[in-house]
């Protein structure tokens, strides 16, 4: 067999499978894959507890509360805790204080994170009462600003202190987890496409997705300068929106409203 004739036997074997693959829905990539932001990395820094009953000490519980809380978004990657636990005690030595804007900067630049978390928490311990008023400050770590204030009330009730500590934080945990799910609605992306104009997504129940949400898909489109070609601004261009017909834990099932191809890997994001 010449090597031609093998060539065109090799091709002819491509080209079969290529149809294969299409008849199965399994061609060739659209043309366009939307580009997902990255989130940005978040450190959670260390929380300021004062309280009134020195047997009541909750703050590694509230920093991984308060962390978890944040992940549950899916808008920032976290800085794992014990690599912030690390900065702080090397940090520690050389300076006092942990809470003036410039060492917060540092911090951050030392952890590689955008956003950095600090906040302080009063703790109340009575008679069958616990009360955990937290305060948070999301700090953008590039310029210093503040651009989150947040606060909550987490309460407990028992005779037991560890049991009303633990009713307090479960508490907090809720307010902090359902304030966080209205700033920042959840998001996702299109795992397939599916007949009928339906999508499978990478959200579900735990994202707090229910039958009937609504969600907005879009784009990423970069602009760019058309003289110096550099990057000017980065927009999310809306493409169509869904309604939510089926939720599972880890996934849902949406139907684009009107009816509009999206590609896997397109983002969406649930509307108020």
């Amino acid at each position: 067999m010449t090597f031609l004739s093998r060539s065109v036997r090799a091709l002819g074997a491509v080209a079969l499978a290529l149809g294969s693959l299409a008849a199965q829905g399994l061609g060739t990539p659209p043309d366009v894959i939307p580009e997902l932001p990255r989130p940005p990395r978040m450190a959670v820094l260390e929380i300021a507890v004062n309280t009134n009953e020195p047997a009541a000490q909750p703050r590694e519980a509230l920093e991984d509360l308060v962390g978890a809380a944040f992940l549950q978004t899916r808008r920032f990657n976290l800085v794992e805790r014990p690599r912030v636990n690390l900065v702080i005690r090397e940090l520690r030595f050389q300076r006092e204080g942990l809470v003036d804007p410039d060492t917060i900067q540092e911090l951050g630049r030392l952890l590689g994170a955008e956003v950095a978390v600090v906040g302080s928490a009063q703790v109340f311990v009575g008679l069958r009462a616990f009360d955990i008023h937290l305060t948070l400050r999301v700090i953008q770590v590039r310029t210093g600003q503040v651009s989150e204030s947040l606060r909550f009330v987490g309460r407990g009730g028992s005779f037991s202190l560890e049991r009303a500590q633990a009713g307090a934080l479960e508490d907090l945990a809720e307010k902090l987890d359902e304030d966080l799910a209205r700033r920042y609605p959840a998001r996702g992306v299109v795992i397939k496409a599916l007949p009928e104009g339906r999508v499978l997504l990478d959200m579900g129940s735990r994202d707090r997705l229910r039958r009937g949400a609504k969600l907005q898909s879009f784009r990423r489109e970069r602009i760019f300068h058309p003289v110096t070609h550099q990057l000017v601004e980065e927009l999310s261009v809306p493409i169509c929106q869904l309604v939510v017909e089926e939720v599972h834990e880890r996934t849902a099932v949406a139907r684009t409203k009107p009816k509009t191809p999206l590609a896997p890997g397109t983002p969406v994001e649930r509307l108020p």
